[in-house]
């Protein structure tokens, strides 16, 4: 999505004015311009999309395309949270971050199973 500077038009595609610089005619330079007023003053703008179902937003729209998309987004976005939250409680995730802390207090370089067949055995006896 284009928008031009001098006339404010919005476009999906340029015009193309061809401009001769030899005598002859053979050569010339493609100038990309607005199809309203042949500017070549324009910007490319990112085309906005709805974070649900994806469509196309019209301008000045922010991240929803009605309602029933914003609540089916949040709804999303809040399972996914819930998901987040036990991954990070589990049993697992609590070890591999004590690896990590681990690794980074001894500057060592240990693995999930050596740390956990070793050192942790060490300290459990």
């Amino acid at each position: 999505m284009y928008c031009c500077k001098d006339c404010g038009h919005e476009f999906t595609y340029c015009d193309y004015i061809e401009e001769d610089h030899t005598k002859e005619g053979i050569a010339y330079e493609k100038i990309r311009v607005c199809p309203n007023c042949k500017s070549s003053n324009f910007t490319e703008q990112e085309a906005q999309h709805c974070r649900c179902c994806g469509r196309k937003l019209p301008h000045g729209t922010q991240e929803y395309c009605n309602s029933l998309c914003r609540r089916r987004g949040e709804l999303m976005w809040q399972e996914q949270a819930k998901r987040r939250n036990i991954k990070y409680k589990s049993p697992i995730e609590l070890i591999i971050r004590e690896i990590e802390e681990y690794n980074k207090a001894h500057n060592t370089n240990y693995s999930y199973g050596f740390y956990v067949g070793n050192i942790l055995k060490r300290r459990k006896k």
